[in-house]
Parts: C-alpha cells; sequence; structure tokens
C-alpha cells in the first residue's frame, strides 16, 4: 500500500485499509485458507483474493460485512483535508 493516501482515489484507500485490518485479523487468529471459507462462508477463490490483498475485488460493504463476521463493526470519521 502507498504510504501517501492521497495518490489513491479515497473509495480504493478505504477498501486497502479495511482489507489490510481484515487480513491482518486472519493472520493474528492463524487461520489457514481452508479455515477462512469456512469460519468466513467464502469459496476458495474469493478467499484467495482476500489474503492475496486484491482490493479491487472487494466493495466496501463486503469488506465491512466480513469485518462483522470476524466480530468487529466498521465505523467513520470524516477529516477536513483541506480541499
Amino acid at each position: 500500500m502507498p504510504t501517501d493516501l492521497k495518490q489513491r482515489k479515497p473509495s480504493m484507500a478505504l477498501r486497502q485499509q479495511l482489507l489490510d485490518q481484515l487480513n491482518a485479523e486472519i493472520s493474528r487468529r492463524g487461520w489457514t485458507p481452508k479455515e477462512c471459507e469456512g469460519e468466513l462462508g467464502m469459496r476458495q477463490a474469493r478467499v484467495s483474493e482476500l489474503l492475496n490483498g486484491k482490493v479491487e475485488a472487494f466493495s466496501a460493504d463486503k469488506l465491512a460485512d466480513i469485518a462483522y463476521v470476524l466480530g468487529f463493526a466498521v465505523t467513520t470519521t470524516f477529516t477536513k483535508i483541506g480541499i
């Protein structure tokens, strides 16, 4: 992920942050891809996209749904950026 999120579209940056946090949680739990399939109710191909960071494959809604399954709520913060 680029260190400067301004170089990405805001929606892509949001999805990348969600994806990174989800993958960190999955890693923390020590789940294998097969375990992810069962726990998250996802097919192997989708799990592969998730674990390989294919952010373009997921909507923010879907990533929020995955977070919920993992026991997390996604919240938002609006910050003035000077535009």
